[in-house]
């Protein structure tokens, strides 16, 4: 197909409160498709917009075995979580994380904070 068209998605939640990706647009049958994304951890994310493309366009479309994104943030490297896809990343960082069981920090008392905006200032000490 020579055209080429931005893919958009909708992030919503269903009814218990889970995050779920919700496809309402049209690609054209036939349509290859490069995933970009802003950020990415885990491809958590990424598979179920993907999941949502595939399930909700009209048409049958491909995505191209690859994922661009600006940041990739994983916390081990190299992954071991993306057998069929690889990643295209411009910056490319391990970043620690663990589960609230294991992470020391949580063991002696520490807050547990998401790297988001409303919790910056938390996270850098600046409130």
């Amino acid at each position: 197909n020579s055209s080429s068209e931005v893919v958009y998605y909708i992030g919503e939640k269903d009814s218990e409160g889970n995050k779920i990706q919700i496809w309402k647009r049209s690609i054209p049958a036939g349509s290859k498709i490069l995933q970009v994304e802003e950020l990415i951890t885990t491809l958590k994310t990424s598979a179920q917009v993907r999941k949502a493309v595939l399930d909700s366009n009209e048409h049958p479309v491909e995505f191209l075995p690859y994922v661009a994104t600006a940041v990739h943030r994983p916390a081990e490297l190299p992954i071991s979580y993306a057998k069929e896809w690889k990643i295209i990343p411009f910056i490319e960082k391990k970043v620690w994380a663990d589960y609230p069981e294991r992470c020391p920090y949580c063991k002696v008392g520490s807050s547990r904070y998401k790297p988001k905006g409303k919790n910056w200032a938390k996270l850098t000490g600046k409130a």
